[in-house]
């Protein structure tokens, strides 16, 4: 808002911090991917199938490094809200795996796959780098340290905790489904995937294009901000639930159009009755992002980690449980309620906040 020299100088230094822990994290996990995909992510694989894991997850490595840096460059559009940019970007990453599987596997098998995913990492972090050099970013070796590395700590750390928490909680269901059965940890991706599909569009690309609007407005204009997450909070509501009555009708018939081929026929009348059970986590989960950006607009990350933190305990210790019992639909289950644990929390703390914050002022 102040000035866009300064802001360019920020996302230049910033962007060297991410590539650097980044690289340093993924060559941490290239090291030490036997160990934790043998005993923590996939020990119910036999040992020829984890030494491919192992192969292919060093491999794709390189994706986070890629990702990571656009993810600065995809910020900075979003900062000028150039939303259109920003968005053509997933496609390019898609277009990448795309070939990978139908080109590359053709020659290198699963391997061109990996390679497929990189190079679509790859041009996902060109595409965004060429848009915002054409908005005025250069990158520079040597910047000015004007990183407020106090305030940032405050908002990165917690956020990077969440991510943390989910991605481990994610690892856990891994291990889970891999115990559960051949093809379990398919069904289980695929059917969450195909359920939360319109959740995800419509959810994130509604927080995503209001988060700049939402922070202008902030503590000093609290009026204007309840106004528009209001809004964006209605209108998502209405679009998620009518996307729920379309899943519980007609997912069956979605599951034989997109899923029942190939080798996969056999698995689509488990998947139609998991998809029914993830259907009633689509408005939780797509609401979530919105209320999510509502805490980080008013400069707080630490209570949407002590709140996906609580819910993540709460749905590992449900899924261990109703994982050997139910298989894979108690697995589906304590995914459900994860959501709308997790979602009831935010809307009620975000609700404390903000009528906290309307008395001050």
């Amino acid at each position: 808002k102040e000035k866009k020299e300064k802001a360019f100088e920020f996302a230049n230094q910033f962007l060297r911090m991410v590539i650097i822990l980044v690289a340093f994290l993924a060559f941490s996990l290239f090291l030490l991917a036997p160990i934790l995909i043998k005993h923590l992510i996939a020990p119910g694989f036999s040992g020829l199938i984890q030494k491919k894991v192992i192969f292919l997850t060093r491999i794709m490595l390189l994706q986070p490094i890629f990702l990571g840096a656009s993810s600065i460059f995809g910020s900075i559009l979003q900062s000028f809200e150039r939303f259109l940019a920003s968005g053509l970007a997933p496609i390019f990453y898609n277009l990448g795996i795309i070939f990978g599987i139908v080109v590359l596997s053709q020659k290198f098998q699963i391997t061109g796959v990996a390679l497929g995913v990189i190079l679509g990492a790859f041009f996902h972090l060109l595409f965004q780098f060429l848009i915002a050099k054409n908005l005025g970013l250069e990158l520079k070796l040597k910047v000015k340290k004007i990183l407020p590395f106090k305030r940032i700590a405050k908002l990165i750390l917690p956020r990077s905790l969440s991510l943390f928490s989910r991605q481990l909680s994610l690892i856990i269901i891994t291990a889970l489904a891999s115990k559960i059965g051949e093809g379990a940890l398919s069904v289980f991706n695929l059917t969450q995937n195909l359920a939360f599909f319109g959740a995800n569009l419509f959810g994130t690309s509604f927080a995503v294009a209001i988060f700049p609007k939402l922070s202008q407005a902030g503590f000093k204009n609290l009026s204007h901000y309840k106004k528009i997450l209001i809004k964006a909070y209605k209108k998502v509501f209405l679009i998620l639930f009518a996307l729920s009555l379309f899943y519980l009708f007609l997912g069956r018939i979605l599951v034989r159009i997109i899923l029942a081929h190939g080798k996969y026929l056999s698995a689509s009348a488990l998947t139609s009755k998991v998809l029914l059970v993830f259907t009633l986590g689509i408005i939780p989960w797509g609401l979530m992002p919105i209320l999510v950006r509502g805490f980080f607009a008013l400069e707080d990350a630490l209570r949407p980690f002590l709140i996906g933190l609580a819910s993540d305990l709460v749905f590992l210790i449900l899924a261990f449980f109703l994982a050997k019992h139910y298989q894979i639909f108690g697995l589906a289950f304590s995914f459900i309620f994860l959501c709308w644990l997790q979602f009831s929390l935010l809307n009620f703390c975000l609700y404390l906040k903000i009528k906290s914050n309307s008395k001050k002022i």
